[in-house]
């Protein structure tokens, strides 16, 4: 059986954040399979998977049986409205690694943008 990446788990610095703040995060890939994983990106998007709604990614070493890899990254909130959105990271969105199941390479979380005080 070869590698088999995903995502064992993900949170937010906080649930709501104010428009123009940044926003941390930290999300968790595992190796599930049976073989070395290839070097890989961990990408994440904003409100969709494709590429219009792409945000960043991080480079992801090779995972071993069972091994895991935490990662932090963040975004810049100015340019979303105010109102709910939904963060998807995805472990080897770019197909980097040949894996025994390619569905469960995907986690969400949502958030909450909140208009700034008014002066």
């Amino acid at each position: 059986m070869p590698a088999d990446l995903s995502i064992s788990s993900l949170a937010l610095g906080r649930a709501s954040v104010v428009q123009g703040q940044a926003l941390g995060f930290v999300y968790t890939i595992v190796n599930n399979g049976t073989t070395l994983s290839n070097v890989g990106y961990g990408g994440f998007y904003i409100d969709g998977w494709d590429e219009a709604h792409f945000r960043g990614w991080n480079v992801t070493d090779p995972l071993t049986t069972g091994a895991t890899r935490t990662i932090f990254n963040g975004f810049d909130t100015s340019n979303l409205s105010v109102g709910q959105h939904t963060l998807w990271v995805g472990a080897d969105n770019l197909g980097q690694t040949t894996e025994s199941d390619e569905t469960n390479n995907w986690q969400s979380i949502t958030f909450t943008v909140t208009a700034p005080p008014r002066a």
